[in-house]
């Protein structure tokens, strides 16, 4: 783990998500279909006690997003971590604000498959297990997903 400090900052409002986002979100295009619908729709709904946004800031720079919500289902939504910042214990500092959020509540995520191989061990050390794999709806050709739950279903 690197020793580098970094800050953990809750996005409360649409100009907070805007202006903190905007760049680090750019990395997830290529893995959400209709990427602009859904970032101006993940703003649009903050401030929102069932929607959570964090962001991960280095040197005044965004290095990692999470976002998370309560509703019809609880899901992690969004974890993302710039690559040159991955093992500095920005994503163990994410899990720990998702997991006391839900606390014994279980919650899933969808992954795409090419992005959980490369973070697999993450997830596993995490509590996560595969619960199924399946073809996405908007993209079928392109984006197969693994399906995810916490460890905490099994307990209910």
């Amino acid at each position: 783990m690197n020793n580098t400090v970094f800050q953990i900052k809750a996005l409360l409002s649409y100009d907070d998500f805007i202006l903190y986002a905007s760049d680090i979100t750019k990395h997830l295009v290529d893995n959400y279909p209709d990427f602009h619908r859904w970032f101006f729709k993940v703003a649009s709904e903050l401030p929102s006690p069932d929607r959570k946004v964090y962001v991960s800031i280095i040197e005044d720079k965004v290095v990692g997003i999470v976002i998370f919500k309560r509703g019809d289902e609880n899901k992690l939504c969004t974890l993302y971590i710039d690559e040159k910042y991955q093992g500095y214990g920005i994503g163990s500092a994410f899990m720990r604000l998702v997991k006391d959020y839900y606390a014994d509540e279980a919650f899933n995520l969808t992954i795409a498959e090419k992005t959980y191989f490369s973070c697999k061990d993450f997830f596993i050390k995490n509590g996560f297990f595969i619960n199924r794999v399946f073809n996405g709806e908007n993209m079928p050709d392109i984006f197969n997903g693994v399906y995810l739950k916490n460890q905490n279903e099994l307990m209910l």
